[in-house]
């Protein structure tokens, strides 16, 4: 049986404007704090208590720079747990990352959040097998799927030097991209916290 994001997900989130006032935000109640752009999109997964961090920092809006909200990686409810964890992205989960938002497959909703707790746990259960490192007959690894629609795992980082939200395949904060922000000067990929 193949785990999915779905299986492992909690639905013990808040959203959050990131265009409101920090002064006028009521501090949520609840496990994960979901941070969204002006479209609606997920920017940041926080704990309740990095919010208060954001006001401490000089913040006044979620999507200020001074907020320094982590990289956020995205993921889709129906991504089997064993190809996660056979990407790059799943390395933003070992460094300091919370867990990953969860979209809805059809729909883009956000409909969860899947803790890094919940993936260290089926890493640990017995439930995933590495997949094999010896390739197949032709040559080629024996891939039984059927090709189709492949969902990436997305990073979502809102520099802190500029403010834009950056979208990308892979973040590494020790090896920082080149901001995408299209009206700026060239700089480096800074996230927050």
């Amino acid at each position: 049986m193949q785990v999915t994001v779905g299986d492992r997900m909690s639905t013990q989130f808040t959203l959050v404007a990131g265009e409101a006032s920090l002064d006028d935000t009521r501090m949520p109640d609840g496990n994960y704090v979901v941070i969204l752009d002006r479209d609606g999109a997920p920017v940041a997964l926080v704990l309740p208590d990095q919010l208060q961090d954001a006001v401490a920092r000089g913040a006044t809006k979620l999507l200020d720079p001074a907020a320094g909200l982590p990289a956020t990686l995205v993921v889709r409810r129906g991504l089997e747990l064993s190809e996660l964890v056979n990407t790059p992205a799943v390395l933003m989960l070992r460094d300091a990352a919370i867990g990953a938002v969860v979209l809805d497959d059809s729909t883009d909703e956000i409909v969860g959040v899947l803790p890094v707790g919940a993936l260290d746990t089926f890493l640990g259960s017995g439930e995933f097998t590495p997949p094999p490192t010896v390739l197949g007959w032709s040559g080629l690894s024996n891939d039984p799927r059927l090709p189709g629609r492949i969902d990436v795992p997305l990073a979502r980082v809102m520099c802190s030097t500029c403010g834009f939200v950056n979208t990308l395949e892979f973040f590494d904060a020790s090896s920082p991209p080149t901001c995408q922000n299209p009206n700026g000067m060239t700089h480096s990929l800074m996230a927050g916290a």
